[in-house]
């Protein structure tokens, strides 16, 4: 089995928890996993739920990261740390809590839907944000929308993705 070892910087340096990439999570716009994590005072060593529901989110929320996560194929993802043996692996020791988690988090991906170049509907991507919201008006909730439309009516997959994605009430017009 192939491995897939990462740092905070160089190849595949997007995966890591500080690497810059917004995410939203409980009403707010984060910078980076990291930034959430520091400003709910919680080590990612000790809140493992906490830390899985910001991975989800960056690689639900960030198509062009969902991509990178799942061109990982089957292959093992370890974490290298200068440091830090509970989240990755310091001279090959320690727990690699990321890595295991990011392997957990591409298999609930792929049987989901393994489809590598997938923008997943703005209602499942951020189910906490309501259609009428000023989320989906600027910033990453407007960017997100726009790569949603792009794909949809520019990739030839609909009416397949409509039934695929069926949105719920609140979003019935959204594929009008």
């Amino acid at each position: 089995m192939e491995t897939i070892k990462f740092r905070d910087e160089g190849e595949y340096n997007e995966l890591s928890h500080k690497s810059r990439s917004n995410i939203y999570v409980k009403g707010r716009v984060w910078k980076s996993i990291q930034g959430y994590m520091n400003a709910r005072s919680v080590s990612p060593e000790v809140d493992q739920r906490v830390l899985f529901e910001a991975l989800n989110a960056k690689f639900m929320q960030n198509p062009e990261l969902r991509k990178l996560l799942l061109s990982t194929l089957d292959a093992k993802i370890e974490y290298v740390s200068n440091h830090d043996e509970s989240l990755g692996l310091v001279n090959d020791k320690g727990l690699n809590i990321l890595g295991r988690m990011l392997m957990v988090l591409r298999h609930r991906i792929k049987k989901k839907n393994n489809d590598i170049d997938l923008v997943l509907p703005p209602w499942v991507a951020f189910p906490q944000v309501p259609q009428q919201d000023m989320f989906w008006r600027m910033g990453i909730g407007e960017d997100y929308i726009y790569k949603w439309a792009e794909y949809i009516y520019s990739s030839g997959v609909m009416p397949a993705y409509s039934n695929i994605f069926p949105p719920p009430t609140e979003w019935n017009d959204a594929y009008v």
